[in-house]
């Protein structure tokens, strides 16, 4: 199979890029999360803060990138949080927009 592939120039190579900011709300109570954090481990409160800054709002503003190579190729990179019900479920992500 590997010998079948073949590679060719491109007349215009081109290379974009962007990154967009995307808001997400949690997928659990925040508050019991962070007290069920807390009650099970040596972080105190400050530490948990200091760690989960973004926990005391009920939404995150997180950035989505897009790389686009060639105008065929696009690759694209998110915090995986949001997407973990993707992972454990019977879900295909991208399956209808590609």
């Amino acid at each position: 199979m590997a010998k079948e592939i073949r590679t060719e120039a491109v007349a215009e190579p081109s290379l974009d890029f962007a990154e967009d900011m995307l808001t997400f709300h949690f997928r659990w109570n925040v508050e019991k999360y962070r007290k069920a954090f807390l009650s099970g481990s040596e972080i105190d409160a400050r530490g948990f803060d200091a760690y989960y800054p973004s926990s005391s709002r009920s939404v995150q503003e997180l950035p989505v990138t897009t790389v686009l190579i060639n105008r065929r190729i696009a690759l694209m990179g998110v915090p995986g949080e949001p997407f973990v019900d993707f992972q454990i479920g019977d879900h295909v992500v991208f399956s209808a927009s590609c």
